[in-house]
């Protein structure tokens, strides 16, 4: 694994979170009896985001300089895999999430942002937000192993910085 694929996959993982983030935005402001787990739920995804984006950066720069031997490539090769099975990971459990977001009419396309959404779309929403997409456990799990990847992903940073 390369530092190329490993910036390439965080930013993949960086846009997952930013959608997921807006739509759980969209489902507490929505939805008045949203669990207040959302709340410390989208906070935790913010700070997994920066985390993320670091750890992009990080690559970034080992992408670019030619620093890297052979030597360090294989010592640091554990972590290498450590990062991407963690990425992959975050990934798999935030689309899950915005998978059910989504179906629940949660999400905001660039063409629902504006004020020209159809009136039948617009039914159809209200609809589908009368459906609680999540339940307070399955919040709290999700908070969990969000927070359990971010330790993952920090810890793993900073052994790539030593």
């Amino acid at each position: 694994m390369d530092p190329l694929s490993i910036t390439v996959s965080a930013a993949s993982a960086v846009s997952l979170a930013i959608q997921t983030i807006s739509a759980l935005n969209n489902y507490a402001m929505t939805v008045k009896e949203a669990p207040a787990e959302v709340k410390a739920l989208i906070e935790e995804l913010q700070m997994l985001t920066e985390t993320i984006h670091n750890i992009e950066e990080t690559f970034k720069a080992k992408a670019k300089s030619s620093e890297g031997s052979e030597n360090e490539v294989k010592e640091a090769d554990g972590n290498l895999q450590t990062l991407t099975k963690a990425i992959a990971g975050c990934q798999a459990h935030l689309a899950k999430a915005l998978a059910v977001l989504d179906e629940c009419g949660m999400t905001v396309t660039p063409a629902d942002e504006g004020l020209n959404i159809k009136t039948g779309a617009r039914y159809k929403r209200l609809f589908k937000r009368v459906k609680y997409p999540f339940n307070r456990e399955y919040i709290q799990r999700l908070l969990m192993v969000v927070r359990d990847y971010k330790a993952t992903l920090t810890l793993s940073l900073s052994l790539e910085g030593t």
